[in-house]
C-alpha cells in the first residue's frame, strides 16, 4: 500500500497480522473457567472449614462431619455453597487475569532480556 504524503509517495509499512479476540482472551476464558471449577468443587469443604473455625472460636468442638451433617439436616445442602457467588467473582478477576496477562508479560520480558 502506498501513501501520497503531497511531497513524495512513500510505502504505508505493512499491517501485522492481528490477533483474533478469541485468541487474545483465550488464557483469561480458561483460566476463569478452571478457577471456576475448582472452587465449586472445593466450596463445601471450605465452608466445612470456615464453620469448624467459628466453633473453635467459641470454644465448641466438633467434626467435620459433625459440622457437615448439621449444616445439611438445618440449612440444606445448599447451605454448603454459601458465599459461592463472592468466590467465582474471585476466580473469574484473579485466575482469568493471572492467565490471561502471563504470555503477555512472559513476551514482553523475553524481549526485553534478548
Amino acid at each position: 500500500t502506498t501513501v501520497f504524503t503531497g511531497a513524495q509517495i512513500v510505502a504505508a509499512p505493512p499491517k501485522q497480522e492481528a490477533k483474533s479476540v478469541l485468541t487474545a482472551a483465550k488464557p483469561f476464558l480458561t483460566g476463569s473457567i478452571a478457577g471456576c471449577f475448582s472452587t465449586c468443587c472445593i466450596q463445601p469443604m471450605d465452608m466445612i472449614k470456615v464453620r469448624i473455625q467459628l466453633n473453635a472460636a467459641s470454644g465448641a468442638a466438633a467434626s467435620p462431619v459433625g459440622i457437615a451433617s448439621k449444616m445439611i439436616a438445618e440449612e440444606g445442602v445448599a447451605s454448603l455453597y454459601a458465599g459461592l457467588s463472592a468466590g467465582l467473582t474471585r476466580q473469574v478477576v484473579y485466575t482469568g487475569s493471572r492467565l490471561g496477562f502471563y504470555d503477555v508479560f512472559s513476551d514482553k520480558a523475553k524481549e526485553a532480556n534478548g
